[in-house]
């Protein structure tokens, strides 16, 4: 036999049992490799699926947080006005007493955030008021603790930057005397709306003054007539003079005038309730006399 046909016949006895042994052994690697592939690609959605729910709910998060209300500024705890009536002069007594209740008292609990306006009463019906002060306090030792800072210096601070300068314009102020006019009704009506202008969940009003109107061709209580009384006030006149003080608490320090005793009897007590009392707001009387 030649070798040719000895090759033919060894091909044809091992040839095809290898190639048979090399197709099984690769079809038995490739169904192992497809068994394992939808594991692995079960891992691997499992994790991107909890990808996407971890940013979906970050999304909500987001967009939820982006939905709720700003957080607005902090409503001033306090609102004080305080008002200097110093169209006649007073005597040496109710001097102290007001210098007690206007350079002292009205600011002795102030805190850090609380406005202070100081209005003077003009002559002018028209503008009745003239803004003097208007600040809000700086932080005072009482505000701060001793370990945040230097109590002596926060209150040396807001002696300098903020009562001096109120206490210079009180005192500028009472040195204006004798005005032709006192429209005190007017004031009124201007200070009702200097309070519905500034928010606070404090609103005082301290007032310093004898409280009696007078305008040349208007209401005034100088004059006996009828159609000008200030104590006996016109009907049609009424619902002019309507302000509303918005809940506040007022101070009334009654400068009490030796030569006006009959006009500040008990017709005028009575009739500054109704200005003042009778108006959405509580009234504490005090007589300077």
């Amino acid at each position: 036999m030649s070798n040719k046909d000895l090759a033919n016949e060894f091909s044809s006895k091992f040839g095809a049992s290898r190639l048979k042994a090399r197709t099984r052994k690769r079809s038995a690697s490739a169904a192992l490799y497809q068994g394992a592939k939808p594991g692995l690609m079960g891992k691997r959605g499992f994790l991107l699926g909890g990808g996407a729910t971890v940013l979906a709910f970050a999304g909500f998060a987001q967009m939820v947080n982006s939905n709720k209300p700003e957080v607005g500024e902090r409503v001033p705890r306090k609102l004080r006005v305080v008002l200097i009536d110093s169209s006649d002069r007073n005597s040496a007594v109710q001097d102290r007493l007001i210098t007690r209740y206007v350079e002292t008292e009205a600011v002795a609990d102030l805190k850090e955030g609380d406005r202070l306006i100081l209005l003077g009463l003009t002559a002018d019906p028209e503008e009745p008021l003239e803004e003097r002060f208007n600040r809000v306090s700086p932080p005072r030792a009482v505000d701060k603790s001793a370990w945040e800072a230097d109590q002596n210096q926060l209150e040396a601070d807001w002696q300098r930057l903020f009562l001096a300068e109120y206490v210079r314009e009180a005192r500028s102020l009472r040195s204006v005397l004798e005005k032709s006019q006192t429209p005190f009704l007017e004031a009124m009506n201007q200070i009702a709306s200097i309070l519905h202008a500034y928010e606070a969940e404090q609103k005082e009003v301290l007032i310093v003054s004898d409280a009696l109107q007078h305008i040349n061709q208007g209401l005034s209580a100088y004059t006996t007539s009828s159609n000008r009384s200030v104590v006996e006030m016109p009907a049609d006149l009424t619902g002019f003079y309507q302000p509303d003080f918005g809940g506040s608490k007022i101070t009334l320090l009654h400068i009490m005038r030796a030569k006006d005793r009959r006009r500040q009897g008990q017709a005028h007590r009575l009739w500054i309730d109704s200005i003042l009392a009778e108006k959405n707001a509580s009234l504490e009387y005090v007589a300077l006399s």
